[in-house]
Formats: structure tokens, C-alpha cells, sequence
């Protein structure tokens, strides 16, 4: 009969859990140069990524908008990307690489480096 050294599941077991435990800044911001602030959220899938989304609206508000998410992003993983909704230009930006990717500084490097 074969066993498995009590070892291995309770490895195998951290594996599992390090893999669906991506964590991410969760919140949002009105006004232009503001932070979407320190909430943070721990991913509930291992699909899920970290999503930054952020439009224009006036000159001195920009809305930004932070969280987990599978549909934003399975597309275009660990990248930036711009739709227009109702007209406007929405830029989402989408990162699973590290913890807390999704800080606001990572639009600014999407639209600089694209």
C-alpha cells in the first residue's frame, strides 16, 4: 500500500492557499492627485486580478476605482487598456504579478510606457 508522508498535503495545502490569496488595494477617488486610500482586499478566486480603472470626467476630477476582478481582466492580464463607456475613455489597468499591484501610480506607468 502506498502512503504519503503527512508532509506533502499540508504543503501541497499552502501551495493551494498561496495562489488564491492575491491581495489588492480596494477603494476609490473623485479628485485629480488623490489616493484610492489604504483599504485592502484578499482575492476570493485564484482567476481573480487586481484592477485599477480610471476615467477623466473634468479637468479637476478624475474617478478612480480599485479592487479584485476576473471579467475586467482575463483578456489582457498584466496590462493596461482603454474603452470608451457612454463616450468616455476608461483606462483599466490589470495586475496579478504582486500584492497590492493595483496602486494608482500603476496608470501612470501604463500611459507612459504605451
Amino acid at each position: 500500500m502506498f502512503t504519503v508522508p503527512m508532509r506533502l498535503p499540508i504543503a501541497f495545502s499552502l501551495l493551494l492557499a498561496s495562489v488564491a490569496s492575491l491581495q489588492c488595494h480596494l477603494g476609490y477617488s473623485i479628485l485629480k492627485g488623490s489616493t484610492i486610500g489604504e483599504a485592502t482586499q484578499k482575492c476570493g478566486r485564484d482567476t481573480d486580478f487586481c484592477y485599477n480603472a480610471t476615467v477623466q470626467v473634468f479637468s479637476l476630477t478624475t474617478l478612480q476605482k480599485a479592487g479584485c476582478n476576473t471579467i475586467l481582466c482575463q483578456f489582457v492580464p498584466n496590462s493596461c487598456y482603454q474603452r470608451k463607456l457612454l463616450g468616455i475613455p476608461v483606462t483599466f489597468c490589470c495586475c496579478k504579478n504582486e500584492d497590492f499591484c493595483n496602486r494608482g501610480e500603476m496608470t501612470v506607468r501604463c500611459r507612459i510606457e504605451h
